[in-house]
């Protein structure tokens, strides 16, 4: 028998769907070039599977990265590796496994353009005609690439931090920090809300700061790797490199950490001199035995009650 609640749900989700779908008829009629936009992120991927695999547009670049990185994670961990842990199969690895594979497939920014009404798609292409390209002069190119890497990142550091300091925002994030354990897929593991938010916290920005500098995807494959070490148990902490300049995996399990003493601190994405300048680094360096949140109510169903519990009245609120 279905539920009063369970039908109040149905009935706001249909209608929903289908304001959705007249709003994307009522685009592509009237707004061929925004709907170009919107087609890209929400119907695009489904065209491009299996052909293109990554994000990268480089067949098995992400398939590669992570294969190496699980290598490596192995040969350190063993018993303790994220191999080990995906073979148990739980519902935490479930959620990773999941969302991972959406990313993969090209697929991470379908979900956040339907529940944005497409404006995941609208908002970059409207401010694109705004861009005024502070950037553009800068020679040489390598020092330009360096400059937008360091603005995005600084950007991310705020968008993160941000999401743990609004009770609102908070309840989105902790779909990524109650994974109980680290698969090193666990970095794919965020909300569609957050892909949202990262529009006018750091897409939109960078739209005025200039034009991607050739050789960025490079950049971000790098990038990637870094991020699927953070998000494993291997106690490499990089030394004074680590400490200074690059996000090491124990700084980020330090952020994953339960222990109250590792609470507010290292934000940052890639670089960790915002931690240092914003008074957020975490000076010790031991390693983290165990990661999640206080009261963790997720891991306890499937993808879709995972997806919709930050909009549930009891979904925790204890920041990590």
């Amino acid at each position: 028998m279905i539920t009063r609640n369970r039908l109040k749900v149905a009935v706001k989700t249909l209608l929903f769907a289908s304001a959705i779908i007249l709003w994307f008829a009522y685009m592509r009629a009237n707004h061929p070039l925004y709907w170009k936009s919107i087609h890209s992120q929400v119907l695009a991927p489904f065209k491009r599977w299996p052909r293109e695999l990554t994000n990268f547009r480089t067949i098995g670049a992400y398939v590669y990265s992570m294969s190496a990185v699980l290598a490596l994670d192995w040969l350190i961990l063993r018993k303790k590796s994220a191999l080990a842990e995906i073979s148990k199969i739980t519902s935490s690895v479930r959620l990773d496994l999941a969302l991972a594979g959406l990313s993969i497939l090209g697929f991470a920014w379908v979900l956040p353009a339907l529940i944005s009404g497409g404006f995941t798609a609208i908002l970059p292409r409207f401010f694109s005609t705004y861009k005024i390209n502070l950037i553009s002069d800068i020679q040489p190119t390598i020092l330009k690439l360096f400059i937008y890497f360091l603005i995005t990142d600084f950007l991310i550091y705020w968008h993160h931090r941000t999401f743990h300091k609004f009770e609102t925002l908070w309840k989105f994030h902790t779909l990524h920090h109650s994974a109980t354990s680290f698969t090193v897929f666990t970095g794919n593991r965020v909300h569609p809300v957050e892909f949202v938010l990262k529009i006018p916290f750091v897409v939109i920005p960078m739209l005025f700061i200039g034009i991607a500098p050739t050789g960025l995807v490079g950049i971000w494959y790098l990038r990637r790797i870094f991020d699927l070490l953070q998000h494993s148990f291997v106690p490499f902490t990089y030394g004074k490199f680590g400490k200074w300049v690059i996000f090491s995996p124990v700084g980020h399990q330090i952020h994953h950490s339960v222990k109250k003493e590792h609470f507010d601190s290292n934000y940052g994405d890639i670089f960790t001199i915002w931690d240092h300048l914003f008074d957020t680094w975490y000076s010790g360096g031991e390693t983290v035995e165990k990661i999640g949140i206080p009261n963790n109510k997720f891991n306890s169903g499937n993808i879709f009650q995972d997806l919709a519990r930050p909009f549930m009245k009891d979904t925790v609120t204890t920041d990590t």
